[in-house]
């Protein structure tokens, strides 16, 4: 672990990184991960949004979704954060979930609609906050 510090702050130097705090100051309290929020910009009806392929889109006051990404037949793989394992079917509307096909009407399939595999997803429940759940694999309908 050491020799891998070394060669961390030998790279810094290299590249010109220094420690924020001044020499002989105390460390400022380490924070790994910062939490930002980034308002959507407002659209015009010339100019429509644009977003990742198979996300929602609002253009003209309508919610379209681009058909790239995860849609209705797809068959996908999630990974819940408290380490659940998933195998779903997105339908157009039918919802039974014990054989595992998942309505495009539910929060679940909303939170599905459009994403892809490797995205990291909220799914709302209505008994706390939202769960977290990772898209391990998708399989597309013919």
């Amino acid at each position: 672990p050491d020799g891998i510090m070394a060669e961390l702050v030998d790279t810094l130097d290299q590249q010109g990184i220094e420690p924020l705090a001044a020499a002989g100051t105390p460390p400022a309290p380490h924070r790994l991960t910062e939490h930002r929020i980034a308002a959507a910009a407002s659209t015009t009806e010339e100019e429509p949004a644009t977003a990742k392929p198979g996300r929602p889109v609002a253009m003209n006051g309508a919610v379209v979704v681009d058909r790239a990404g995860i849609k209705v037949g797809d068959r996908v793989a999630l990974l819940f954060a408290d380490r659940q394992r998933r195998t779903i079917r997105l339908t157009e509307s039918g919802d039974d979930e014990a054989r595992g096909a998942v309505s495009l009407t539910t929060p679940l399939g909303q939170a599905l609609a459009g994403a892809e595999e490797g995205d990291e997803i909220d799914v709302p429940r209505a008994d706390g906050p939202p769960a977290k759940a990772l898209i391990e694999a998708v399989e597309q309908a013919d």
